[in-house]
């Protein structure tokens, strides 16, 4: 038993026990208050932590890390005995004398329905806009209103509180797991169905989602159909052709402005008879900014339930800003609450959390996470209790069947529930697969036929034994039941041996008998064996898919071992995609933020700075295979600026204690300490020649100090504020901070005079600026912050500055923005989790690089980004703790925009890209290190001749023209007419002598006779098709034409004599639009990709009398890429998605998947083969390298991959497997 007068952590239930039992336990430790804000190391704590021992205030979410600080300071160090003072301060700030009574005003997370919608605020303008809509409809004898917005937008309550109230008329229905079931409730004048993305996350059958939309079609005959859709779904509702013509009237839901912010938050309490404490709506504003211009489109759950808590933590007539600020505000409400619905669950408990919240929620590979409907009989056993505890704090939604999430912010908020999903990822993946497999041998009466045989049956059994999540009841069913068909035929197969034995007569026979069951037994066991394997390699395989975008080097050697083990389809695509995808190394040893990361002009040596108080030194002289050189220390506080002089010798460190440290960086020891210049140091910058350092920070001056002594000599001061970002070139400083404004000052080439005005300011930024880089040359600069658009500034007139564009694309903060060492790129980086590159002459953006698809901004944001000095490597900072070195360009062509693949060398050294208004020529001879040089400007189209002779392009005004490239550069021959609409598709025929285009939206195909290219000849146009034409393609040899169009169909064109062109044959079996074709390189095959997501193989060896010879699934939308690599062996296929399917096509008739290349970042635009390398196009990202032969990807990965895989992870993903060394 405790002595009484010992701290007992169990007894707080209020914030007085709180300042109670913390006293006890610092006067227990022998310190003063302030001896305790000492020793924690946090500047300005004081007070902070005073109040907290004398009851006037407890702890903020915010402040958690303080508070085990406090605690630690004070003797408690067991971890366990630090979780119960944080479950007691969780449950004094839930705690708050008696609630209030009468219905909440707020929602939380749920959203607002017909009978709350008195107390719903903010959406008029949009409800008035969606009713309008409907009964627009309604005038017209019904149709198909398609509302989208973004996950937290407010669909919901737009639609149950805003129309379905307003109209008086219509019930809310969802598809839910079978679709067709719901059809059937369907009826009525108003037919609304929220949540449509369902049809895409809960349902599995393709069929019955097709059926679902067909029939939903029927209904907008007669009746008007309100859909809500999340908008990270709508490319899966775009692959339904009825729902296209729905997205001319479809109202989009975007963020809510201030006006109706304002009155969510204060009408509601006003209703209830409550008064909002003066100041409290202006800090949620704010709170909803936080980094940003702007609240997101997705914060009002975030707000709803901030709101909800506050109100239900306070009492009295007042909703307070202590109220609000003790359930965690914005940030912090949400995570607080789910905190505490965990607080006191046993750890069986805790697991059982997590089954159950895990199973709530749907995994995709490619859209983001959502939450799922599940029948309350296929929850885990005994999980009542913690099943209440949660929808007690409202984050889930019960009624006597189902259960549910309330809402996807849960997902993102809870980083508990985040960390679950990320480990728990791979797992989930597979566990949905083999329960969409279950409910698949349900439907279909529980065929066998369905049941998993052999690898199938083999990695099933792999997942079932390592998985944390046992599966559901008719997922179980199903693997008993393919069990047990295995053990039949088993069975039957030894029966079968053992009639066999019985008819064997004679002694040779029976030891003919003897041998072939010994060799069976043998074969038994290497079949066994070499199941195994299969089912690890695939297992492995998607672990790596899982893992590639937050660490590819780790994801390149699990693909790699995956494939060393048993070369499946899955591991070689994954060792393929190492290839392909924008490759990192993660350099890790900071344990919280990292500020600033910089580059030693020599290159050899990196440095980084963070929250964590260190500066530390890396050694990158070798790009692949960095390491640690030091752990710099001294700051008290965080570190967020560093600079090394002209020469790299010496390294300079500012921090939140007001310091400047000055470093030797060969032995890493400390050389001066400049003193405290009145606040934080947030910015260092050295001039050129070295004489000089620029600092500046939370004092709102820039100090010039003399380098070799330390000693100021001036100090610049602006209208900017806090200094948060300065540059110094030659001739300039630039400083910028809190007011938007950038100042400049001219250092003339002289010591600079005291107090110096500045030259020149430049506006136009909307929030703080965070980032001033100046270019390599002195007229260029580049400047970033809270408003998310980048600037780029002319300054060859330093005193009257001129803006030459800005760079749209970044959706939050931008925390940094440099120059490429020879001036060609700008990188960028900022909280939404990318760092971008664009051009650096036109702001035309390149690429994107994205380490964490979907992180929080408080893991995700990149805080800094630095290039390297000779340009071939991007080093970025992020909020993970991690440093990222990033290969460039990497595996990408980056022209900018729509990015298509036009002509590849038979050598595989040059490609030719198509470019938004330009084309390139690349040489990539090193793939990751692809050169570019400008081709010809054009509008759009690009096309070139098979030999690279000859090159057409879309002019202004419907022309097309024609270029010679036989020269050092293009010169052009000619320019026609290719009618009204702009050209979208050119064909040269094989001989050189034909050329053939297609226009946007036209029914022919326009023909040149180019027999002479500087004098082209129009002939008779091609018309046949039905519909508009797509594209065309010719036969490597000869003068086969074929056209693809919107007919459905396919058709053959014999040009051989190109005044009198002949129709040759219709290929009819698409169900929908055909998008495009291509030739194999024998002409004896075509190959077309339809918008009914197939790919067909036809015969055409008989062009008169073409067969079909196979039908390639596995697309998930439309397919209009498509490309046979050089020998004919290989199909590559793209379309809607970012995945690449490669097929074994050797034998047309009989085709194999063979790989799939992920990792991409949006719809394919064109595939074309290079050598030993594919490149796919891109519609808003660049074009693609990808490597097609494993041999090829896995001597890559030895030289770029670091470090190899450790024992420990090769025992954690190969259990029981030798360990093998692919690289030696």
């Amino acid at each position: 038993m405790p002595e009484p007068d010992e701290p007992q952590p169990s007894r707080i239930r209020t914030r007085r026990d709180f300042a109670e039992e913390l006293t006890r336990l610092r006067e227990r430790a022998g310190l003063t208050v302030r001896q305790v804000a000492t020793k924690v190391g946090v500047q300005g704590a004081h007070s902070t932590i005073g109040d907290w021992f004398a009851g006037r205030g407890l702890p903020s979410t915010t402040s958690r890390e303080l508070l085990v600080k406090v605690l630690n300071a004070c003797g408690e160090d067991d971890q366990e005995r630090v979780e119960e003072w944080l479950a007691g301060w969780r449950r004094a700030r839930q705690r708050r004398g008696a609630s209030r009574s009468g219905p909440p005003p707020y929602r939380g997370l749920a959203a607002y329905q017909p009978d709350s919608a008195g107390w719903f605020f903010g959406r008029a303008e949009q409800t008035e806009l969606l009713i309008g809509a409907v009964k627009e409809l309604a005038g017209r004898g019904g149709g198909v209103q398609l509302l989208v917005g973004p996950s937290g937008s407010g669909k919901s309550s737009l639609i149950g509180a805003g129309l379905i109230a307003a109209l008086e008329t219509g019930t809310v229905h969802t598809p839910g797991v079978r679709p067709m079931d719901t059809l059937k409730e369907l009826a009525g004048p108003l037919i609304v169905l929220d949540q449509f993305e369902e049809l895409f996350t809960l349902c599995q059958d393709e069929a019955e989602r097709r059926a679902f939309v067909a029939g939903v079609h029927a209904l907008a005959r007669g009746s008007v159909v309100v859909l809500g859709l999340r908008s990270d779904f709508y490319t899966q509702a775009l692959d339904h052709p009825e729902l296209v013509a729905a997205t001319a009237g479809q109202l989009t839901l975007g963020p809510m402005n201030e006006k109706g912010l304002r009155a969510a938050i204060a009408e509601p309490a006003r209703k209830a008879g409550l008064a909002l404490e003066p100041g409290l709506t202006d800090l949620i504003l704010r709170d909803l900014r936080a980094r940003d211009a702007a609240p997101p489109a997705g914060a009002l759950p975030l707000l709803s339930h901030a709101l909800y808590a506050t109100w239900r933590h306070g009492q009295g007539a007042m909703i307070t800003i202590a109220d609000y600020d003790a359930v965690g505000g914005i940030a912090g409400a949400i995570a607080l609450s789910a905190d505490t619905a965990c607080a006191g669950l046993t750890e069986p408990q805790r697991a059982l959390a997590r089954r159950l919240l895990l199973q709530l929620v749907h995994v995709a590979d490619d859209t983001a996470d959502a939450r799922r409907r599940v029948a309350r009989h296929h929850l885990p056993k005994g999980a009542e209790e913690v099943l209440d505890r949660f929808i007690a704090q409202r984050l889930l939604t019960a009624d006597q069947e189902t259960v549910e999430i309330s809402h996807e912010a849960l997902l993102t908020a809870w980083p508990l529930l985040v960390s679950w999903l990320k480990e728990d990822r791979a797992a989930l993946l597979a566990g949905r697969r083999v329960a969409a497999d279950a409910a698949a041998w349900d439907r279909e009466d529980r065929d066998p036929a369905s049941l998993y045989q052999g690898n199938r049956l083999a990695a099933a059994q792999e997942w079932s034994t390592v998985t944390t999540h046992p599966p559901d009841a008719l997922t179980a069913e199903f693997l008993d039941a393919s069990r047990e068909l295995a053990r039949r035929r088993a069975r039957a197969a030894r029966a079968g041996a053992r009639r066999l034995r019985r008819l064997a007569a004679g002694l040779g026979v029976l030891l003919v008998v003897a041998c072939v069951t010994g060799v069976a037994a043998y074969n038994e066991a290497e079949t066994a064996s070499e199941q195994r394997d299969i089912a690890l390699s695939r297992q492995v395989a998607q672990q790596a898919s899982a893992v590639r975008a937050a660490d590819p080097a780790l994801a390149a050697r699990l693909a790699q071992a995956a494939y060393a083990l048993a070369p499946t389809t899955e591991a070689r695509g994954g060792l393929l995609s190492a290839f392909g995808t924008p490759f990192n190394l993660r350099l890790s040893g900071h344990t919280d933020y990292v500020h600033d990361v910089e580059y030693a002009p020599g290159g050899r040596v990196l440095a980084s700075a963070g929250k964590d108080g260190t500066v530390r030194l890396w050694d990158v002289g070798t790009p692949h295979r960095p390491r640690p050189l030091a752990v710099l220390t001294g700051h008290a506080g965080e570190v967020g600026a560093l600079a090394f002089t002209p020469d790299g010798r010496r390294l300079a460190s500012g921090g939140d204690d007001g310091t400047v440290r000055i470093w030797d960086v060969a032995t890493a020891r400390p050389l001066r300490t400049l003193p405290a210049a009145g606040g934080a140091v947030y910015e260092l910058a050295f001039t050129p020649d070295g004489r000089l350092l620029a600092s500046g920070g939370a004092k709102g001056e820039i100090v010039l100090s003399d380098a070799a002594t330390g000693r100021p000599v001036t100090t610049l001061r602006g209208d900017q504020g806090t200094v948060l970002s300065l540059a110094v070139n030659a001739h300039l400083v630039a400083g910028a901070g809190d007011d938007g404004t950038v100042s400049l000052w001219d250092l003339g080439g002289r010591p600079p005079l005291p107090l110096r005005d500045p030259i020149a300011t430049l506006t136009g930024h909307t929030g703080r600026v965070t980032s001033v880089a100046f270019g390599p040359d002195p007229d260029r600069l580049v400047t970033a912050g809270e408003d998310s658009t980048p600037r780029v500034w002319d300054l060859a007139r330093p005193s009257h500055p001129r803006l030459r564009f800005t760079l749209p694309g970044h959706r939050w903060t931008v925390y940094g923005a440099v120059f490429s060492p020879d001036g060609a790129t700008i990188a960028t980086a900022g909280d939404d989790n990318t760092a971008r590159l664009w051009d650096a002459s036109d702001g035309r953006p390149l690429q994107t690089l994205t380490p964490r698809p979907g992180a929080p901004i408080d893991t995700g944001a990149m805080s800094d980004v630095a290039f390297s000095p000779d340009g071939h490597t991007l080093a970025t900072a992020s909020y993970d703790h991690l440093l990222r070195l990033w290969d460039l360009p990497g595996p990408a062509l980056t022209g900018g925009g729509r990015t298509r693949p036009v002509w590849g060398a038979p050598d595989g050294r040059t490609v030719i890209t198509g470019s938004g208004d330009r084309a390139l020529r690349w040489d990539v001879g090193d793939p990751h290190r692809p050169v570019s040089r400008l081709q010809v400007r054009t509008e759009g189209l690009v096309k070139l001749s098979a030999d690279g002779s000859l090159m057409v392009t879309a002019g202004p005004g419907g022309t097309v023209r024609l270029w010679s490239l036989k020269g050092p550069a293009p010169a052009l021959l000619a320019t026609m007419s290719a009618g009204v609409a702009p050209p979208d598709s050119a064909e040269f025929s094989a001989d050189r002598r034909v050329l053939a285009v297609t226009a946007t939206r036209d029914l022919v195909i326009r023909v040149w006779d180019i027999s002479d290219p500087a004098h082209p000849r129009e002939t008779r146009p091609l018309a046949g098709h039905t519909g508009f034409v797509n594209s065309i393609a010719f036969a490597p040899r000869g003068r086969l034409l074929a056209s693809f169009g919107y007919d459905r169909t396919a058709r053959l064109w014999d040009l051989a004599d190109v005044g009198r062109p002949v129709p040759v044959a219709v290929l009819r079996g698409h169900a929908n639009a055909v998008y495009h074709g291509v030739f194999s390189p024998d002409g004896r095959t075509l190959a077309t990709g339809s918008q009914d997501t197939t790919v067909r193989l036809w015969d055409v060896t008989r062009p008169g009398r073409p067969t079909a010879s196979a039908v390639l699934d596995g697309h998930g939308t439309y397919v209009d890429s498509l490309a046979f690599s050089g020998d004919g062996r290989l199909l590559a296929t793209g379309g809607g998605e970012p995945t690449v399917h490669l097929w074994d096509v050797s034998d047309p008739r009989a085709p194999a998947r063979w790989a799939a290349l992920t990792g991409g970042e949006g719809p394919v635009i064109g595939l074309l083969f290079a050598g030993r390398l594919l490149v796919s196009g891109g519609a808003d990202h660049p074009a693609r390298l990808w490597a097609v032969d494993p041999v090829h990807a896995d001597r890559d990965v030895c030289v770029r991959a670091y470090p190899a895989l450790t024992a420990r992870q090769w025992e954690s993903h190969f259990p029981g497997v030798a360990r093998q060394e692919p690289c030696r």
